[in-house]
């Protein structure tokens, strides 16, 4: 989950995506990809300050492995 969120925020801060746009973003670890969400993003400072409508959200769990590395 953590870095299926940090990838979308890095996204934003880079200017590949825009803040508040509802995405499926998708991470894993270095045997491949075991989660996918979908989110409302936002930038790193704005995730858990200001604005409720400008926070990060997480939507929906759409995968989740249940086996802990």
């Amino acid at each position: 989950m953590k870095v299926a969120i940090e990838i979308s925020v890095a996204a934003v801060e880079i200017g590949k995506i825009g803040s508040s746009t509802k995405v499926i973003s998708v991470g894993g670890t270095g045997e491949g990809a075991d989660t996918a969400v979908v989110l409302r993003t936002s930038t790193q400072k704005e995730s858990f300050a200001g604005k409720p409508e400008k926070r990060l959200s997480i939507q929906e769990i759409l995968a989740m492995s249940i086996e802990k590395w």
